[in-house]
């Protein structure tokens, strides 16, 4: 009766645990359409992040869509640009995996304190995941000491795999 006993009782233990196997399978199951859901969600609210701030290349350049945003945000905000620079693609800082890198342009405008806020702020609200940095303001005594030489970076972020906005594409229509 003993080896009975004992492969009876390692039956029902194995019948337990499959009951238990099977009501977290039925729990999964019935979140798989919220998590559906929810990865539409996230794909939908990426790609639309994507096509509005997300800078893309024309013509297979950056700098063509970055010089447009620079001119129209300067004579919106009635700034004069002297220059910009293409400083090319890096790499953020942040953790290994991530999809995005920025594209830098150095810019240099001709302007007074006032119309500098006013055109970073033109930038800024069109874009808020660009970043101005490093600016540095140079004084012109003896030409014109109300508009002073102004220096700065802006960084937009980029897809490092310029194709990303396809497949966001394919799998919002796949899902």
């Amino acid at each position: 009766f003993k080896p009975m006993a004992a492969s009876k009782k390692a039956t029902l233990e194995k019948i337990e645990q499959l009951k238990t196997d099977i009501e977290k399978a039925d729990n999964e199951i019935g979140r798989m359409p919220k998590d559906r859901k929810d990865n539409l969600d996230t794909l939908l609210k990426t790609k639309e992040l994507s096509d509005k701030y997300l800078l893309k290349p024309r013509l297979g350049n950056y700098n063509i869509s970055a010089t447009e945003i620079i001119q129209e945000r300067a004579k919106a905000a009635g700034v004069a640009i002297e220059a910009t620079k293409e400083l090319g693609i890096g790499d953020t800082t942040s953790k290994k995996g991530n999809p995005l890198k920025y594209y830098s342009v150095s810019v240099t405008v001709l302007c007074g304190y006032n119309d500098l806020l006013k055109f970073l702020k033109e930038l800024e609200q069109s874009n808020p995941f660009l970043c101005i940095m490093g600016i540095s303001i140079i004084s012109r005594p003896g030409v014109d000491i109300t508009k002073h030489s102004i220096s700065f970076e802006i960084q937009w972020p980029i897809w490092e795999d310029p194709d990303m906005p396809a497949q966001l594409q394919e799998q919002i229509v796949s899902a």
